[in-house]
Protein backbone atom coordinates (compact mmCIF):
# COMPACT_ATOMS: atom_id res chain seq x y z
CA UNK A 1 0.00 0.00 0.00
CA UNK A 2 2.85 2.39 0.23
CA UNK A 3 4.42 2.38 -3.05
CA UNK A 4 1.15 3.65 -4.51
CA UNK A 5 -1.40 6.57 -3.75
CA UNK A 6 -4.43 5.40 -1.78
CA UNK A 7 -7.89 6.28 -3.90
CA UNK A 8 -9.86 8.16 -1.23
CA UNK A 9 -13.83 8.80 -0.51
CA UNK A 10 -15.11 12.08 0.88
CA UNK A 11 -13.79 13.11 4.39
CA UNK A 12 -16.59 13.65 6.94
CA UNK A 13 -16.98 17.78 7.75
CA UNK A 14 -15.40 18.71 10.72
CA UNK A 15 -18.44 19.36 13.09
CA UNK A 16 -19.11 16.28 14.91
CA UNK A 17 -17.25 13.37 16.00
CA UNK A 18 -14.85 12.05 13.21
CA UNK A 19 -15.34 8.03 13.28
CA UNK A 20 -12.11 7.31 11.39
CA UNK A 21 -11.41 5.16 8.21
CA UNK A 22 -11.28 1.88 6.86
CA UNK A 23 -8.44 1.22 4.08
CA UNK A 24 -10.00 -1.68 1.79
CA UNK A 25 -7.50 -3.65 -0.64
CA UNK A 26 -8.22 -3.83 -4.02
CA UNK A 27 -9.00 -7.73 -5.16
CA UNK A 28 -8.11 -6.75 -8.69
CA UNK A 29 -4.95 -5.28 -7.33
CA UNK A 30 -5.23 -1.48 -8.34
CA UNK A 31 -4.66 1.46 -5.95
CA UNK A 32 -6.30 1.07 -2.02
CA UNK A 33 -9.45 2.94 -1.09
CA UNK A 34 -10.06 4.78 2.01
CA UNK A 35 -12.81 4.69 2.85
CA UNK A 36 -14.15 7.06 5.48
CA UNK A 37 -16.99 6.80 7.40
CA UNK A 38 -19.29 9.70 7.00
CA UNK A 39 -22.03 11.08 9.56
CA UNK A 40 -24.70 9.89 7.55
CA UNK A 41 -23.61 6.21 7.75
CA UNK A 42 -23.47 6.59 11.77
CA UNK A 43 -27.53 8.37 12.04
CA UNK A 44 -28.63 5.08 10.59
CA UNK A 45 -27.02 2.86 12.89
CA UNK A 46 -24.04 0.41 12.38
CA UNK A 47 -25.72 -2.35 10.89
CA UNK A 48 -26.86 -0.38 8.05
CA UNK A 49 -23.05 0.92 7.32
CA UNK A 50 -22.11 -2.73 7.71
CA UNK A 51 -24.59 -4.02 5.16
CA UNK A 52 -23.24 -1.10 2.86
CA UNK A 53 -19.21 -1.96 3.38
CA UNK A 54 -20.11 -5.93 2.68
CA UNK A 55 -21.94 -5.35 -0.43
CA UNK A 56 -19.30 -3.34 -2.03
CA UNK A 57 -16.51 -5.83 -0.65
CA UNK A 58 -18.86 -8.49 -3.01
CA UNK A 59 -18.97 -6.19 -5.49
CA UNK A 60 -15.18 -6.19 -6.00
CA UNK A 61 -14.65 -10.00 -6.27
CA UNK A 62 -17.02 -10.34 -9.57
CA UNK A 63 -15.15 -12.38 -11.66
CA UNK A 64 -13.04 -13.99 -9.20
CA UNK A 65 -15.45 -16.93 -8.60
CA UNK A 66 -13.37 -19.05 -5.94
CA UNK A 67 -12.61 -15.70 -3.91
CA UNK A 68 -16.35 -14.74 -4.36
CA UNK A 69 -17.24 -18.23 -2.78
CA UNK A 70 -14.86 -18.04 0.02
CA UNK A 71 -16.41 -14.62 0.91
CA UNK A 72 -19.89 -15.53 0.71
CA UNK A 73 -19.79 -18.41 3.16
CA UNK A 74 -17.65 -15.79 5.70
CA UNK A 75 -20.26 -13.01 5.57
CA UNK A 76 -22.72 -15.31 6.05
CA UNK A 77 -21.33 -16.68 9.42
CA UNK A 78 -19.77 -13.15 10.45
CA UNK A 79 -23.16 -11.46 9.96
CA UNK A 80 -24.77 -14.00 12.23
CA UNK A 81 -22.41 -13.74 15.13
CA UNK A 82 -21.24 -10.30 14.94
CA UNK A 83 -22.68 -7.08 16.81
CA UNK A 84 -22.23 -5.00 13.07
CA UNK A 85 -20.02 -2.60 15.16
CA UNK A 86 -17.47 -0.64 13.76
CA UNK A 87 -14.57 -2.84 15.18
CA UNK A 88 -16.44 -5.48 13.62
CA UNK A 89 -16.01 -3.64 10.07
CA UNK A 90 -12.90 -3.60 10.64
CA UNK A 91 -12.45 -7.56 11.02
CA UNK A 92 -14.61 -8.45 8.14
CA UNK A 93 -12.57 -6.41 6.00
CA UNK A 94 -9.53 -8.47 7.29
CA UNK A 95 -10.97 -11.37 6.48
CA UNK A 96 -11.67 -10.13 3.16
CA UNK A 97 -7.99 -9.32 2.99
CA UNK A 98 -6.85 -12.60 3.68
CA UNK A 99 -9.47 -14.50 1.44
CA UNK A 100 -8.41 -12.12 -1.36
CA UNK A 101 -4.59 -13.26 -0.47
CA UNK A 102 -5.39 -16.72 -0.83
CA UNK A 103 -7.75 -17.07 -3.84
CA UNK A 104 -6.46 -14.28 -6.22
CA UNK A 105 -3.51 -14.97 -7.90
CA UNK A 106 -1.27 -11.75 -7.84
CA UNK A 107 -0.22 -10.41 -11.36
CA UNK A 108 2.89 -7.98 -11.97
CA UNK A 109 0.07 -5.69 -13.55
CA UNK A 110 -3.36 -4.80 -12.11
CA UNK A 111 -5.96 -6.42 -14.19
CA UNK A 112 -7.51 -5.12 -17.12
CA UNK A 113 -10.77 -2.38 -16.76
CA UNK A 114 -13.93 -4.53 -16.73
CA UNK A 115 -17.25 -3.02 -17.76
CA UNK A 116 -19.95 -2.84 -14.49
CA UNK A 117 -23.24 -4.79 -14.48
CA UNK A 118 -25.74 -2.62 -14.63
CA UNK A 119 -27.22 -4.24 -10.67
CA UNK A 120 -23.82 -3.62 -9.45
CA UNK A 121 -23.77 0.07 -10.73
CA UNK A 122 -27.06 0.50 -9.21
CA UNK A 123 -25.76 -0.12 -5.81
CA UNK A 124 -22.91 1.70 -6.34
CA UNK A 125 -24.70 5.07 -7.19
CA UNK A 126 -26.93 4.39 -4.33
CA UNK A 127 -24.18 4.25 -1.91
CA UNK A 128 -22.72 7.65 -3.80
CA UNK A 129 -25.91 9.04 -3.43
CA UNK A 130 -26.34 8.31 0.19
CA UNK A 131 -22.88 9.18 1.43
CA UNK A 132 -22.74 12.43 0.09
CA UNK A 133 -26.26 13.85 0.07
CA UNK A 134 -26.68 13.39 3.61
CA UNK A 135 -30.32 15.55 3.99
CA UNK A 136 -31.85 15.21 0.81
CA UNK A 137 -34.60 17.84 2.14
CA UNK A 138 -31.49 20.14 0.79
CA UNK A 139 -32.33 19.01 -3.22
CA UNK A 140 -35.81 20.54 -2.47
CA UNK A 141 -35.19 24.13 -2.20
CA UNK A 142 -36.62 26.08 -4.97
CA UNK A 143 -39.46 27.80 -6.48
CA UNK A 144 -42.48 25.02 -7.24
CA UNK A 145 -43.32 25.01 -11.12
CA UNK A 146 -39.89 26.74 -12.62
CA UNK A 147 -37.32 25.89 -14.24
CA UNK A 148 -35.69 25.14 -10.58
CA UNK A 149 -38.27 21.97 -9.81
CA UNK A 150 -35.91 19.18 -9.03
CA UNK A 151 -36.55 15.27 -9.98
CA UNK A 152 -34.57 12.28 -10.23
CA UNK A 153 -35.26 9.30 -13.00
CA UNK A 154 -34.91 6.15 -11.63
CA UNK A 155 -32.11 4.09 -12.78
CA UNK A 156 -34.27 1.37 -14.28
CA UNK A 157 -36.59 3.80 -15.84
CA UNK A 158 -33.63 5.42 -18.11
CA UNK A 159 -31.98 2.45 -18.52
CA UNK A 160 -35.13 0.98 -20.01
CA UNK A 161 -34.80 4.57 -22.30
CA UNK A 162 -31.37 4.36 -23.61
CA UNK A 163 -31.48 0.39 -24.25
CA UNK A 164 -34.49 1.53 -26.90
CA UNK A 165 -32.42 4.30 -27.85
CA UNK A 166 -29.54 2.04 -28.74
CA UNK A 167 -26.69 4.45 -27.22
CA UNK A 168 -23.52 3.07 -27.69
CA UNK A 169 -19.78 4.30 -27.74
CA UNK A 170 -20.07 6.16 -30.80
CA UNK A 171 -22.77 9.03 -29.27
CA UNK A 172 -22.18 12.26 -27.28
CA UNK A 173 -24.61 12.39 -24.29
CA UNK A 174 -26.48 15.68 -22.85
CA UNK A 175 -28.08 16.09 -19.51
CA UNK A 176 -29.95 19.38 -19.78
CA UNK A 177 -30.69 20.37 -15.85
CA UNK A 178 -28.11 16.72 -15.11
CA UNK A 179 -28.77 17.58 -10.69
CA UNK A 180 -26.28 15.66 -8.58
CA UNK A 181 -25.15 14.17 -11.92
CA UNK A 182 -26.65 10.35 -11.59
CA UNK A 183 -28.01 9.71 -15.11
CA UNK A 184 -24.67 11.18 -16.79
CA UNK A 185 -22.50 8.35 -14.45
CA UNK A 186 -25.16 5.99 -15.35
CA UNK A 187 -24.43 6.69 -19.50
CA UNK A 188 -20.92 6.74 -18.78
CA UNK A 189 -20.21 3.71 -17.04
CA UNK A 190 -23.26 1.29 -18.66
CA UNK A 191 -22.88 2.42 -22.27
CA UNK A 192 -19.52 4.05 -22.44
CA UNK A 193 -20.33 6.98 -24.92
CA UNK A 194 -17.32 9.14 -26.51
CA UNK A 195 -18.42 11.84 -24.33
CA UNK A 196 -21.05 12.35 -21.71
CA UNK A 197 -22.30 16.18 -20.39
CA UNK A 198 -24.71 16.90 -17.82
CA UNK A 199 -25.09 20.75 -17.01
CA UNK A 200 -26.70 21.60 -13.83
CA UNK A 201 -27.97 25.55 -13.01
CA UNK A 202 -28.45 25.47 -9.12
CA UNK A 203 -25.50 25.68 -6.63
CA UNK A 204 -26.37 23.52 -4.48
CA UNK A 205 -26.99 20.21 -6.66
CA UNK A 206 -24.23 21.29 -8.69
CA UNK A 207 -21.85 20.91 -4.99
CA UNK A 208 -23.16 17.50 -4.03
CA UNK A 209 -22.40 16.40 -7.97
CA UNK A 210 -19.28 17.63 -7.56
CA UNK A 211 -18.59 15.58 -4.10
CA UNK A 212 -20.42 12.67 -5.86
CA UNK A 213 -18.19 12.66 -8.71
CA UNK A 214 -15.03 12.29 -6.56
CA UNK A 215 -16.37 9.13 -5.03
CA UNK A 216 -18.21 7.28 -8.34
CA UNK A 217 -14.79 7.76 -10.10
CA UNK A 218 -12.84 6.67 -6.42
CA UNK A 219 -15.01 3.47 -6.12
CA UNK A 220 -14.71 2.69 -10.03
CA UNK A 221 -11.20 3.17 -10.08
CA UNK A 222 -10.97 0.25 -6.50
CA UNK A 223 -13.25 -1.95 -8.64
CA UNK A 224 -11.17 -2.30 -11.65
CA UNK A 225 -14.33 -1.45 -13.45
CA UNK A 226 -14.61 0.96 -16.75
CA UNK A 227 -16.59 4.19 -17.46
CA UNK A 228 -16.36 6.45 -20.29
CA UNK A 229 -15.37 9.90 -20.21
CA UNK A 230 -17.95 12.78 -19.06
CA UNK A 231 -18.24 16.27 -17.42
CA UNK A 232 -20.43 17.71 -14.62
CA UNK A 233 -21.04 21.74 -15.35
CA UNK A 234 -22.03 24.03 -13.23
CA UNK A 235 -23.42 26.98 -15.57
CA UNK A 236 -26.60 27.55 -17.42
CA UNK A 237 -27.44 25.63 -20.39
CA UNK A 238 -28.62 28.53 -22.58
CA UNK A 239 -24.66 29.61 -22.45
CA UNK A 240 -23.39 26.42 -23.41
CA UNK A 241 -24.61 26.20 -26.83
CA UNK A 242 -21.57 24.50 -28.26
CA UNK A 243 -21.61 21.54 -26.07
CA UNK A 244 -25.99 21.39 -27.24
CA UNK A 245 -24.27 21.35 -30.89
CA UNK A 246 -21.63 18.45 -29.94
CA UNK A 247 -24.04 16.59 -28.64
CA UNK A 248 -26.91 13.86 -30.65
CA UNK A 249 -28.45 11.96 -27.18
CA UNK A 250 -30.16 14.75 -25.45
CA UNK A 251 -31.74 14.61 -22.22
CA UNK A 252 -33.71 16.93 -20.55
CA UNK A 253 -36.74 17.06 -17.87
CA UNK A 254 -38.56 19.93 -19.06
CA UNK A 255 -41.96 19.10 -17.34
CA UNK A 256 -42.08 22.61 -15.45
CA UNK A 257 -39.65 24.39 -17.60
CA UNK A 258 -41.60 27.95 -18.20
CA UNK A 259 -43.35 28.39 -21.61
CA UNK A 260 -40.38 30.65 -22.97
CA UNK A 261 -37.70 28.28 -22.13
CA UNK A 262 -39.37 25.29 -23.67
CA UNK A 263 -40.04 27.69 -26.75
CA UNK A 264 -35.66 28.94 -26.30
CA UNK A 265 -35.45 24.92 -26.30
CA UNK A 266 -37.14 24.20 -29.48
CA UNK A 267 -35.08 27.01 -31.49
CA UNK A 268 -32.06 25.75 -30.27
CA UNK A 269 -32.67 22.37 -30.59
CA UNK A 270 -34.60 22.91 -34.86
CA UNK A 271 -31.56 25.31 -35.57
CA UNK A 272 -28.08 23.62 -33.86
CA UNK A 273 -28.37 20.12 -33.69
CA UNK A 274 -27.24 17.76 -36.55
CA UNK A 275 -29.48 15.81 -38.78
CA UNK A 276 -31.14 12.45 -36.49
CA UNK A 277 -30.04 13.55 -33.32
CA UNK A 278 -32.39 12.38 -30.54
CA UNK A 279 -33.97 14.05 -27.71
CA UNK A 280 -35.95 12.91 -24.48
CA UNK A 281 -38.24 15.48 -23.43
CA UNK A 282 -40.65 15.35 -20.66
CA UNK A 283 -43.08 17.67 -21.94
CA UNK A 284 -43.10 17.14 -26.02
CA UNK A 285 -41.92 20.28 -28.32
CA UNK A 286 -44.54 19.47 -30.57
CA UNK A 287 -48.34 19.58 -30.31
CA UNK A 288 -49.90 16.17 -31.02
CA UNK A 289 -52.15 17.75 -33.77
CA UNK A 290 -49.53 19.96 -35.52
CA UNK A 291 -49.34 19.88 -39.24
CA UNK A 292 -46.87 21.88 -41.43
CA UNK A 293 -48.35 25.15 -42.69
CA UNK A 294 -47.57 28.12 -44.58
CA UNK A 295 -48.02 29.55 -40.97
CA UNK A 296 -46.48 26.79 -38.89
CA UNK A 297 -43.21 26.23 -41.63
CA UNK A 298 -41.07 28.52 -39.56
CA UNK A 299 -41.52 26.68 -36.35
CA UNK A 300 -38.92 24.56 -34.98
CA UNK A 301 -41.72 22.05 -34.45
CA UNK A 302 -41.29 21.22 -37.87
CA UNK A 303 -37.98 19.56 -37.86
CA UNK A 304 -38.38 17.89 -34.47
CA UNK A 305 -41.29 14.81 -35.01
CA UNK A 306 -42.52 12.23 -32.02
CA UNK A 307 -40.83 9.04 -32.92
CA UNK A 308 -41.73 7.20 -29.57
CA UNK A 309 -42.88 7.80 -25.96
CA UNK A 310 -41.42 6.35 -22.87
CA UNK A 311 -43.43 5.53 -19.55
CA UNK A 312 -41.41 4.89 -15.90
CA UNK A 313 -41.11 6.30 -12.33
CA UNK A 314 -39.58 9.62 -11.28
CA UNK A 315 -38.96 10.71 -7.60
CA UNK A 316 -41.35 13.95 -7.38
CA UNK A 317 -44.27 11.45 -8.15
CA UNK A 318 -45.59 8.27 -7.67
CA UNK A 319 -47.55 8.20 -10.99
CA UNK A 320 -45.71 7.64 -13.89
CA UNK A 321 -44.41 10.03 -16.23
CA UNK A 322 -43.90 10.16 -19.91
CA UNK A 323 -41.02 10.81 -22.08
CA UNK A 324 -40.80 11.72 -25.71
CA UNK A 325 -38.76 11.23 -28.24
CA UNK A 326 -37.79 13.74 -31.08
CA UNK A 327 -35.59 13.39 -33.84
CA UNK A 328 -34.25 16.41 -35.65
CA UNK A 329 -35.41 15.51 -39.27
CA UNK A 330 -36.41 17.86 -41.87
CA UNK A 331 -37.28 15.76 -44.63
CA UNK A 332 -41.29 16.42 -43.58
CA UNK A 333 -40.45 20.35 -43.94
CA UNK A 334 -38.32 19.50 -47.36
CA UNK A 335 -41.82 17.07 -48.78
CA UNK A 336 -44.39 19.95 -47.94
CA UNK A 337 -42.00 23.11 -49.14
CA UNK A 338 -41.51 21.39 -52.68
CA UNK A 339 -45.11 20.35 -52.51
CA UNK A 340 -45.88 24.33 -52.97
CA UNK A 341 -44.03 23.77 -55.97
CA UNK A 342 -46.38 21.58 -58.10
CA UNK A 343 -49.76 21.28 -57.86
CA UNK A 344 -49.77 17.33 -58.13
CA UNK A 345 -47.30 17.26 -55.13
CA UNK A 346 -49.17 19.74 -52.97
CA UNK A 347 -52.31 17.18 -53.64
CA UNK A 348 -50.83 14.06 -53.04
CA UNK A 349 -49.12 15.83 -49.93
CA UNK A 350 -52.36 17.04 -48.38
CA UNK A 351 -53.68 13.47 -48.78
CA UNK A 352 -51.11 11.99 -47.12
CA UNK A 353 -51.47 14.46 -44.09
CA UNK A 354 -55.22 13.68 -43.82
CA UNK A 355 -54.76 10.54 -43.49
CA UNK A 356 -52.02 10.79 -40.89
CA UNK A 357 -54.42 12.95 -38.63
CA UNK A 358 -56.29 11.56 -36.23
CA UNK A 359 -60.11 10.67 -36.27
CA UNK A 360 -60.86 12.78 -33.58
CA UNK A 361 -58.74 15.77 -34.82
CA UNK A 362 -60.20 15.42 -38.29
CA UNK A 363 -64.14 15.52 -36.32
CA UNK A 364 -63.39 18.11 -33.97
CA UNK A 365 -61.07 21.07 -36.51
CA UNK A 366 -62.26 20.26 -40.09
CA UNK A 367 -65.94 19.11 -39.46
CA UNK A 368 -67.21 21.76 -36.26
CA UNK A 369 -65.52 24.42 -37.48
CA UNK A 370 -65.25 24.55 -41.51
CA UNK A 371 -68.53 23.14 -42.65
CA UNK A 372 -71.60 25.12 -42.26
CA UNK A 373 -74.63 23.26 -43.14
CA UNK A 374 -76.81 26.16 -44.49
CA UNK A 375 -74.45 25.97 -47.27
CA UNK A 376 -73.84 24.04 -50.39
CA UNK A 377 -70.75 21.53 -50.24
CA UNK A 378 -69.07 23.89 -52.82
CA UNK A 379 -70.25 26.93 -50.82
CA UNK A 380 -68.34 25.10 -47.65
CA UNK A 381 -65.12 24.98 -49.90
CA UNK A 382 -64.81 28.59 -51.18
CA UNK A 383 -67.55 30.63 -49.86
CA UNK A 384 -66.44 33.73 -51.03
CA UNK A 385 -64.40 32.41 -53.69
CA UNK A 386 -61.19 33.52 -51.32
CA UNK A 387 -60.01 32.36 -48.03
CA UNK A 388 -60.48 33.64 -44.45
CA UNK A 389 -64.29 34.35 -45.43
CA UNK A 390 -66.16 38.04 -45.72
CA UNK A 391 -64.13 40.49 -45.90
CA UNK A 392 -66.49 43.63 -47.61
CA UNK A 393 -69.71 44.52 -47.53
CA UNK A 394 -70.66 43.27 -51.63
CA UNK A 395 -69.40 39.49 -50.39
CA UNK A 396 -71.21 39.55 -47.01
CA UNK A 397 -74.87 40.57 -48.72
CA UNK A 398 -73.77 37.85 -51.42
CA UNK A 399 -73.28 34.87 -48.45
CA UNK A 400 -76.53 36.14 -46.48
CA UNK A 401 -78.74 35.52 -50.02
CA UNK A 402 -77.31 32.65 -50.53
CA UNK A 403 -77.96 31.44 -47.25
CA UNK A 404 -81.62 32.51 -47.90
CA UNK A 405 -82.25 31.04 -50.51
CA UNK A 406 -81.04 28.01 -49.04
CA UNK A 407 -83.71 28.03 -46.56
CA UNK A 408 -86.32 29.02 -48.72
CA UNK A 409 -85.77 25.43 -50.64
CA UNK A 410 -85.59 23.68 -47.69
CA UNK A 411 -89.04 25.33 -46.16
CA UNK A 412 -90.61 24.36 -49.14
CA UNK A 413 -89.49 20.83 -49.04
CA UNK A 414 -90.69 20.69 -45.50
CA UNK A 415 -94.11 22.21 -46.27
CA UNK A 416 -96.95 20.00 -46.70
CA UNK A 417 -99.45 22.71 -48.65
CA UNK A 418 -98.79 26.17 -50.16
CA UNK A 419 -100.86 27.68 -47.13
CA UNK A 420 -98.35 26.52 -44.88
CA UNK A 421 -95.78 27.58 -47.04
CA UNK A 422 -96.82 30.79 -47.51
CA UNK A 423 -97.31 31.28 -43.58
CA UNK A 424 -93.56 30.34 -43.18
CA UNK A 425 -92.42 32.77 -45.77
CA UNK A 426 -94.94 35.54 -43.95
CA UNK A 427 -93.08 34.54 -40.60
CA UNK A 428 -89.53 34.60 -42.21
CA UNK A 429 -90.15 37.99 -43.82
CA UNK A 430 -91.17 39.36 -40.86
CA UNK A 431 -88.00 38.40 -38.89
CA UNK A 432 -85.58 39.24 -41.38
CA UNK A 433 -85.35 43.63 -42.32
CA UNK A 434 -85.88 44.98 -45.65
CA UNK A 435 -83.29 45.30 -48.34
CA UNK A 436 -83.28 49.09 -48.05
CA UNK A 437 -83.24 49.38 -44.69
CA UNK A 438 -80.08 46.34 -44.32
CA UNK A 439 -78.26 48.70 -47.16
CA UNK A 440 -78.96 51.98 -45.27
CA UNK A 441 -77.80 50.32 -41.84
CA UNK A 442 -75.09 48.89 -43.82
CA UNK A 443 -73.86 52.73 -45.59
CA UNK A 444 -73.48 53.91 -41.72
CA UNK A 445 -70.91 51.77 -40.67
CA UNK A 446 -67.04 51.50 -41.48
CA UNK A 447 -66.00 49.72 -44.51
CA UNK A 448 -65.08 45.87 -43.93
CA UNK A 449 -67.63 44.77 -41.28
CA UNK A 450 -70.50 42.76 -41.70
CA UNK A 451 -73.78 42.96 -40.60
CA UNK A 452 -74.53 42.47 -36.76
CA UNK A 453 -77.13 40.61 -35.91
CA UNK A 454 -79.72 40.93 -33.50
CA UNK A 455 -79.55 38.10 -31.00
CA UNK A 456 -83.18 38.31 -30.26
CA UNK A 457 -83.78 37.28 -33.82
CA UNK A 458 -85.45 33.91 -34.29
CA UNK A 459 -83.03 31.41 -35.84
CA UNK A 460 -83.46 29.19 -39.12
CA UNK A 461 -85.99 26.90 -39.63
CA UNK A 462 -83.05 24.75 -41.19
CA UNK A 463 -81.22 24.21 -37.10
CA UNK A 464 -84.99 23.49 -35.63
CA UNK A 465 -85.88 20.65 -38.24
CA UNK A 466 -82.37 19.51 -37.19
CA UNK A 467 -83.22 19.28 -33.28
CA UNK A 468 -86.56 17.91 -34.45
CA UNK A 469 -84.77 14.92 -36.13
CA UNK A 470 -82.31 14.12 -33.26
CA UNK A 471 -85.19 14.29 -31.01
CA UNK A 472 -87.13 11.82 -33.24
CA UNK A 473 -83.85 9.61 -33.87
CA UNK A 474 -83.04 9.14 -30.29
CA UNK A 475 -85.68 9.84 -27.39
CA UNK A 476 -89.01 8.64 -30.28
CA UNK A 477 -87.17 5.64 -31.14
CA UNK A 478 -87.25 3.96 -28.30
CA UNK A 479 -91.02 2.13 -28.36
CA UNK A 480 -93.62 1.52 -25.76
CA UNK A 481 -92.40 -2.09 -26.48
CA UNK A 482 -88.48 -1.04 -25.90
CA UNK A 483 -89.59 0.48 -22.33
CA UNK A 484 -91.94 -2.13 -20.82
CA UNK A 485 -90.83 -4.28 -17.64
CA UNK A 486 -91.37 -7.65 -19.87
CA UNK A 487 -88.30 -9.92 -19.80
CA UNK A 488 -85.75 -9.37 -22.75
CA UNK A 489 -86.11 -5.71 -23.05
CA UNK A 490 -82.95 -3.98 -22.38
CA UNK A 491 -80.73 -1.25 -23.50
CA UNK A 492 -79.22 -4.20 -25.73
CA UNK A 493 -82.75 -4.43 -27.76
CA UNK A 494 -83.30 -0.76 -28.78
CA UNK A 495 -81.26 0.41 -32.00
CA UNK A 496 -80.49 3.98 -33.40
CA UNK A 497 -80.34 4.57 -36.97
CA UNK A 498 -78.86 7.63 -38.19
CA UNK A 499 -80.73 9.83 -40.65
CA UNK A 500 -78.82 10.83 -43.81
CA UNK A 501 -80.75 14.44 -43.82
CA UNK A 502 -78.66 15.42 -40.78
CA UNK A 503 -76.10 17.80 -41.44
CA UNK A 504 -72.34 16.59 -40.63
CA UNK A 505 -72.15 18.16 -36.91
CA UNK A 506 -75.72 16.55 -35.66
CA UNK A 507 -74.55 13.34 -36.83
CA UNK A 508 -71.32 13.56 -34.88
CA UNK A 509 -73.22 14.28 -31.74
CA UNK A 510 -75.62 11.74 -32.29
CA UNK A 511 -73.36 8.70 -31.30
CA UNK A 512 -72.71 10.47 -28.32
CA UNK A 513 -76.08 11.41 -27.18
CA UNK A 514 -76.68 7.45 -27.75
CA UNK A 515 -73.57 6.10 -25.32
CA UNK A 516 -75.21 8.28 -22.74
CA UNK A 517 -79.15 7.29 -23.62
CA UNK A 518 -77.43 3.98 -23.00
CA UNK A 519 -75.53 4.37 -19.57
CA UNK A 520 -78.90 6.16 -18.17
CA UNK A 521 -81.17 3.60 -19.21
CA UNK A 522 -83.26 3.26 -15.76
CA UNK A 523 -84.15 7.13 -16.66
CA UNK A 524 -84.79 6.34 -20.44
CA UNK A 525 -87.12 3.57 -19.56
CA UNK A 526 -89.73 5.72 -17.92
CA UNK A 527 -93.05 6.69 -19.78
CA UNK A 528 -92.44 10.46 -19.10
CA UNK A 529 -88.81 10.84 -20.41
CA UNK A 530 -89.69 12.12 -24.03
CA UNK A 531 -92.41 14.33 -22.57
CA UNK A 532 -89.46 15.63 -20.16
CA UNK A 533 -86.99 16.07 -22.77
CA UNK A 534 -89.61 17.98 -25.48
CA UNK A 535 -90.20 20.43 -22.69
CA UNK A 536 -86.35 20.96 -22.01
CA UNK A 537 -86.27 21.21 -26.08
CA UNK A 538 -88.26 24.24 -25.86
CA UNK A 539 -86.91 25.83 -23.02
CA UNK A 540 -83.25 25.34 -24.16
CA UNK A 541 -83.95 25.46 -27.75
CA UNK A 542 -82.54 29.46 -28.04
CA UNK A 543 -79.42 28.44 -26.22
CA UNK A 544 -78.91 25.50 -28.89
CA UNK A 545 -79.73 28.08 -31.43
CA UNK A 546 -76.83 30.36 -30.18
CA UNK A 547 -74.57 27.24 -30.05
CA UNK A 548 -75.15 26.51 -33.79
CA UNK A 549 -74.01 29.85 -35.22
CA UNK A 550 -70.83 29.35 -32.66
CA UNK A 551 -70.28 25.76 -34.72
CA UNK A 552 -67.52 24.77 -31.87
CA UNK A 553 -70.46 24.18 -29.33
CA UNK A 554 -73.36 22.72 -31.01
CA UNK A 555 -72.47 19.47 -29.75
CA UNK A 556 -72.22 20.44 -25.90
CA UNK A 557 -75.57 22.15 -25.85
CA UNK A 558 -77.42 19.20 -27.60
CA UNK A 559 -75.86 16.58 -25.16
CA UNK A 560 -76.99 19.03 -22.39
CA UNK A 561 -80.49 19.26 -24.07
CA UNK A 562 -81.37 15.17 -24.46
CA UNK A 563 -79.12 13.77 -21.25
CA UNK A 564 -81.41 14.16 -18.05
CA UNK A 565 -78.36 13.98 -15.55
CA UNK A 566 -76.24 16.49 -16.95
CA UNK A 567 -77.60 19.52 -15.18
Amino acid sequence: MTGKKLLELRKPSKRGRDYGFIDLLSACQHRTLRYYLVHEEQRKNDESCAARIGSLLEASLDGYDEAAKAFQEMYTKWKAANSKTIDSIKQLNKLYEEIILKHVEKTAEPAPLKRIKAESLEQLLTLVHDRNIEDPEDLNNYKPWTAEVYGETSFAFAKNMFDELGLGENDTFLDLGSGVGRVVMQVAALYQCKNSIGIELMETRAKFAKDMDLEFKALMAWLGMAHGEYELIYADFRDHKREINQSNVIFCNNFAFEEELNFELKTIFSDKLPENSRILVSKSLRDEKFRITEKTKTDGAAVLPIRRSFQGKMSWTDNPVTFFLHQVDSSELERFMDSRKDPAKRAVYEEEQRQLRPKYYESSSEQSQDVDPDLTEEENQNPTGKRGGCTTRSQWRTSTKRRRVANDNTESDDEDSDDSNSEASTQRTRSIPSQDASTRAASKRKRGRPVRSSGRSAPSSTSDSALQSLFTHTVKSISAVDRSAAAGCSVDTVEFTLSDDLPVEYQMCLKNIESAMRANWAAVKEPCYPSLIEKRMESDRVCFWKACLLKRRDVIQTKRIFILDEN
